[in-house]
């Protein structure tokens, strides 16, 4: 009878490794915005099709390559940033990564609100956007950036809100993110 606990033990274990086969998926650094608390989480399409407000995005995923993701999320009181969103997702192919990246571009307002002003961005040899939300009047405004870039199969994404946020801080940590 031990035996055969001891076996059912060692299946259960090996199941537990069969989950390594997913990539593992870098975030931005905790030491790049040491000054405010971070946690990481794994981004999966059901998250990312709740977010977006677009039930359809999850299966749109699946027919993209959609392999894996991870989010780091920094949040907290500053006279600098106040939150910093960077995530990496990783797909199958180039045109899967390219794929999400249109269809973020076309989605902004669950992110930014309507209105938000977007620009091309070449970043160390990544492509895609950046979008600022449109100012909000009150005096205790800040400024909100989303950055979406992609090489290959990978997209990283980046989002900083603060007092001191501007599309400078933003290409600083976009080229620590990978």
């Amino acid at each position: 009878m031990r035996r055969l606990a001891l076996l059912a033990a060692a299946l259960v274990c090996a199941g537990c490794g069969a989950s390594s086969s997913v990539p593992r998926v870098p975030t931005l650094p905790a030491g790049a915005v040491a000054y405010l608390p971070s946690t990481v989480k794994p981004v999966t399409p059901a998250f990312l099709a709740r977010e977006a407000e677009a039930p359809a995005l999850r299966g749109q995923l699946g027919g993209w390559g959609f392999v894996a993701g991870r989010r780091r999320y920094f949040q907290g009181e500053s006279r600098r940033l106040q939150v910093v969103d960077s995530r990496t997702l990783r797909f199958r192919g180039g045109a899967g990564a390219s794929a999400f990246v249109g269809f973020l571009r076309a989605h902004l307002d669950p992110y930014l609100g309507g209105f938000a002003a977007v620009h091309s961005l070449v970043s160390d040899g990544r492509s895609g956007f950046v979008a600022t939300a449109q100012e909000c009047q009150c005096h205790l405004a800040n400024p909100a950036y989303l950055a979406a870039v992609t090489r290959g199969g990978t997209v990283t994404w980046l989002e900083i809100n603060g007092p001191r946020a501007s599309r400078a801080m933003l290409a600083a940590l976009l080229a620590r993110a990978p």
